[in-house]
């Protein structure tokens, strides 16, 4: 990786596992300006993972999609962005091990995933997923 100020090559000081949201945690240092930033590695899920509906169309997982439909369902909420982002990475991590044999996973499945994983936190945000994302 190259350092983010001067875009010379950076070495890796400290790296840490993420279990829970499945990435690499390091900390880098510039060889040529010794600046020090954090990178996080991440799977790239576009590539990874499709979403196929019962219409035989096949479309990339994107997890931002995923993550504004989950916001939209938790606006009432005093937190909304942050329980979003757990909710959404929680939602990933159960499609992940569900698809194990293959990359793909119905868009009927993923909308019983989300709703699941939303009724058991928030039955309000729920409903109104329901209400928007109905068997189509």
């Amino acid at each position: 990786m190259v350092c983010i100020y001067c875009g010379s090559g950076t070495s890796v000081v400290n790296s840490r596992v993420q279990k829970l949201s499945n990435g690499v945690w390091r900390r880098r240092k510039c060889q040529r300006c010794n600046a020090i930033f954090t990178s996080i590695e991440k799977p790239y899920y576009p590539t990874s993972i499709v979403i196929s509906s019962n219409r035989s169309t096949v479309l990339p997982f994107l997890p931002e999609k995923l993550f504004l439909s989950v916001y939209e369902c938790l606006k009432h909420r005093q937190n909304p962005i942050e329980d979003a982002k757990h909710i959404c990475d929680t939602i990933t991590r159960k499609m992940i091990s569900s698809s194990v044999d293959d990359n793909e996973i119905k868009n009927t499945e993923l909308r019983n995933l989300v709703n699941v994983t939303l009724n058991r936190f928030d039955r309000t945000a729920a409903i109104h997923y329901q209400a928007f994302h109905t068997n189509k």
